[in-house]
């Protein structure tokens, strides 16, 4: 029985002599691995409709283990950010904590059009620093969706209000922000700046079209890199 899915290619692996899996994000069927027999042979075609982060209409047929992919048709081929070797390597990051945190065949369109808006501006933005700090904004938007929302108007674990004279501290396994007589038991707790709060409060409560055009420093964006790396080791855990 065949079957329509809107997929995003995600990653691929060679099996066979000819033969491909591709792992894509199908917005009727989350996220699904299907194989592709002779896709490999320099005349075939079908290659080119499901290179990573390209978005088409793939053609799906049941079969045994695996389901097998008859057909793709490119909706969206995203060739700016694909030409774009600092832009590949930030997906690349975003990619691997994608396939850890999402499971198979969990449909989810909230999660398909969050990536697809990701992919839709990175490919017209071609300043790198924006463009990590848009992959950092959609780590923090996934995981809130995926449950794991930090709390970032108060204290954590006191409940007490942050003040601009506070220092803060992040710690996901408390829960989100903290404040630094909290962050005394619990030396695990990393320092935060107050410009990381504001953005990760901006990325929490507005729109991706207003966050996108948010302009950060080189060490803003590394600072949030490293925080949003530490929500997802915590995830892991």
């Amino acid at each position: 029985m065949k079957q329509n899915y809107q997929a995003i290619a995600l990653t691929k692996y060679d099996v066979g002599e000819l033969d491909r899996i591709y792992v894509l994000y199908a917005r009727e069927r989350g996220l699904i691995r299907v194989k592709a027999r002779g896709v490999r042979r320099p005349q075939a075609k079908l290659a080119a409709h499901v290179e990573d982060f390209v978005v088409s209409e793939v053609e799906v047929v049941a079969g045994r283990g695996l389901d097998v992919l008859t057909g793709a048709f490119t909706t969206s081929s995203h060739t700016g950010l694909r030409e774009r070797l600092g832009c590949l390597l930030l997906l690349s990051s975003v990619r691997s904590q994608f396939l850890h945190v999402i499971h198979d065949e969990q449909k989810d369109e909230a999660v398909y059009d969050l990536l697809l808006t990701l992919l839709g501006y990175l490919d017209g933005v071609d300043d790198d620093v924006q463009a990590h700090f848009l992959c950092i904004a959609f780590l923090v938007r996934l995981y809130k969706h995926l449950g794991y929302e930090m709390v970032l108007d108060r204290c954590a674990l006191s409940g007490e209000a942050l003040s601009v004279d506070d220092v803060l501290y992040f710690l996901p396994a408390g829960g989100g922000v903290i404040n630094a007589l909290s962050a005394r038991s619990r030396p695990e707790a990393q320092v935060m700046s107050h410009n990381a709060l504001k953005a990760l409060r901006l990325i929490y409560t507005q729109s991706f079209a207003h966050v996108h055009k948010l302009r950060l420093s080189h060490k803003d964006v590394r600072e949030l890199e490293r925080l949003v790396k530490d929500l997802y080791l915590w995830i892991m855990r």
